[in-house]
């Protein structure tokens, strides 16, 4: 891969290529859509965001991203010979599975001769989770070629804060579009306890390395507990900390199992 190559996956993406998902930072909104109660519990109102076009609670972040489409094109755009193909993640495997159906998947994504990994996920039950989850894997693996990646950052910077309904630095807009009074903003200890986690990726990129080759039990709980740390911190995802915890038990289990050559088997105190 050459500066050419690499300035042609990092370019802009422009505004019509950029679309806005909404994420509801609110946990008793998102149970009353759940039990088809509505949009928005009784803290908030259902309104319709011009931004990211749907009736949604005004508890909602409108996070940026490049869709799947758009990143094939910048792809084929950079190197026409791109590929992709599984990847078997050392002790989960190239696909994860929750009670049958496929909510994880390892890829590993060829550009301009170097390689690099990705891991797409989707809910439990999608009706096309494959093809979510290739969509996902790639635009996760193409943060790593530098594709989106201003995006990312945005909204790694921005995961923290709740944003004010769209139009509502004054105002929320109903149904209809009509004012309806001042919008509801949550104090800051109601944002950082709703903040939506973003993972660090390149935390996660060198975790994962890791939990792949650590020596030791003991340096395997230490991974766990900053894993756990992280996680806390709203530094990292669910999905991703379970990937991270299910690599390590491999790891240990490989250890305590001899498997793993060079390595003395150390027991951690109890």
């Amino acid at each position: 891969m050459d500066a050419k190559m690499s300035a042609a996956l990092m370019k802009d993406f422009s505004d019509e290529q950029i679309g806005h998902k909404p994420v509801t930072w609110c946990k008793a909104c998102t149970e009353a859509v759940r039990s088809g109660n509505g949009k928005a519990c009784g803290n908030h109102r259902e309104i319709s965001c011009q931004k990211c076009r749907t009736k949604i609670t005004s508890a909602h972040n409108c996070l940026d991203f490049v869709g799947h489409a758009d990143v094939r094109a910048r792809l084929c755009e950079a190197d026409p010979d791109w590929s992709w193909e599984p990847f078997e993640f050392p002790g989960v495997g190239a696909v994860v599975v929750d009670n049958g159906s496929p909510v994880g998947l390892w890829i590993k994504l060829t550009v301009g001769g170097i390689s690099r990994p990705g891991y797409g996920s989707v809910d439990r039950g999608k009706r096309e989770a494959m093809k979510e989850l290739i969509g996902d894997a790639l635009r996760n693996a193409g943060l790593s070629f530098g594709i989106a990646w201003k995006l990312w950052a945005k909204g790694e910077r921005t995961s923290g804060e709740s944003e004010a309904p769209e139009g509502a630095h004054a105002r929320e807009a109903n149904g209809n579009g009509a004012a309806a009074g001042q919008a509801s903003r949550p104090s800051r200890q109601e944002e950082l306890s709703h903040s939506v986690p973003v993972t660090d990726q390149e935390w996660l990129t060198a975790t994962l390395t890791a939990a792949c080759t650590f020596a030791t039990e003991e340096d395997g709980g230490k991974l766990w507990r900053e894993t756990a740390a992280k996680h806390k911190a709203g530094k990292c995802t669910d999905d991703d900390r379970e990937s991270v915890e299910a690599t390590i038990r491999a790891r240990i289990e490989d250890i305590r199992a001899g498997a793993v050559e060079g390595v003395v088997v150390e027991k951690v105190p109890a």
